[in-house]
């Protein structure tokens, strides 16, 4: 991948957004636990959302959407062990498999910005999805220290 379009850079998050909705969809069929469940429903919606919005990209709406929000990035499930899309994952297993691909997602974005950032465009588009990524992973991250530590 040492040239890329912005229209190839958009399908390639595309597709990452398809394939992370599409996780949740999986986990949400196989999950009894009801807070499980509504995290995977709205992780699964906010996969869908973003698909959405990639598929009618504009470079200034998402740069104004996202300039302003402050980002944590409060580590809570970078040290945890890796979790696996299983049967019946448990709530707060449940947060820490979220975190983690959304971990993994936005390190992919921030190797990629770094590799294009000759190009000012795709350097823009993937520090900008990195970014989107990095703050899922705080909104999560916030929610499990919000339910699970806030338990222990």
């Amino acid at each position: 991948m040492d040239k890329l379009s912005v229209e190839e850079a958009i399908q390639f998050a595309i597709e990452q957004e398809i394939q992370a909705a599409e996780l949740y969809a999986l986990l949400l069929d196989k999950s009894t636990d009801p807070k499980a469940q509504e995290i995977y429903t709205e992780l699964r919606d906010m996969e869908i959302v973003h698909k959405e919005n990639l598929e009618s990209f504009d470079t200034s709406e998402f740069n104004k959407r996202h300039a302003e929000q402050p980002l944590l990035n409060l580590k809570l499930t970078d040290y945890l062990v890796e979790k696996t899309a299983t049967e019946n994952l448990s709530f707060q297993d449940t947060l820490i498999l979220a975190a983690q691909r959304e971990q993994k997602t936005y390190a992919l974005y921030a190797e990629l910005a770094e590799k294009f950032k000759y190009d000012e465009i795709l350097y823009k588009l993937f520090s900008l999805l990195a970014r989107e990524e990095l703050l899922h992973k705080d909104q999560i991250e916030t929610l499990y220290d919000d339910t699970v530590l806030s338990q222990n």
